[in-house]
């Protein structure tokens, strides 16, 4: 357009297309940022339980942590579960084991880096044209069928997309601790880790 613009009567030739400019003139604007973003939050729940004797002692507790992300349809959780135990075999004779399964599930949102998308076309999370049609339907071409693609549409059902990690870890670790004499200690232990993941996208 160097050269193309004199004056206000040469606007038209500042945009790519007859629907920008109709979108322009009817101030038809799209702020994807307000409708792919939400408030987000998280909130965290723990459970103890302890018990035991002049011999043994033992501690279960359970967690879970969710995450509700910034952008829509988006969140985390994690569930855990940690039980320890602790026994005296004998004066000199200590064994235990600390066991934890921690399970994570993490929802990404069909949202996420799309506005970066439109932020990339024109400088922000603003866009020309129409999000939705008089029924309330997204709009698959906001400017027509000649312009962009709603990103929108990752949400619907037609189109959705779904993008989930899964994973499950194991963790065991087992002890003995020895006291022979005063002053002496020794102590071997033994650990075990396992790891599942799962990732899904459609």
């Amino acid at each position: 357009t160097t050269g193309s613009w004199r004056s206000a009567n040469d606007d038209r030739v500042l945009f790519g297309s007859d629907a920008a400019w109709n979108a322009y003139q009817n101030n038809h604007w799209i702020n994807f940022d307000d409708l792919t973003m939400q408030d987000s939050f998280f909130n965290s729940h723990n459970v103890t339980a302890t018990g035991g004797n002049d011999r043994t002692t033992a501690r279960m507790s359970v967690g879970y942590y969710g995450n509700k992300a910034h952008y829509k349809e988006g969140k985390s959780e994690r569930y855990t579960l940690r039980a320890n135990i602790d026994h005296k075999v004998h004066d000199w004779i200590t064994t235990g084991m600390v066991t934890q399964l921690t399970h994570n599930v993490r929802h990404n949102s069909p949202y996420q880096g799309l506005t970066s998308d439109v932020s990339n076309r024109v400088g922000s999370g603003i866009e020309l044209g129409q999000a939705y049609d008089s029924n309330g339907n997204v709009n698959r071409y906001p400017l027509g069928d000649s312009d962009y693609i709603n990103p929108l549409v990752n949400g619907t059902y037609d189109y959705s997309k779904v993008n989930e990690r899964q994973g499950t870890n194991i963790m065991a670790n087992g002890y003995i601790n020895l006291t022979p004499i005063a002053g002496l200690s020794l102590r071997t232990s033994l650990s075990a880790n396992f790891e599942f993941e799962r990732t899904g996208k459609y």
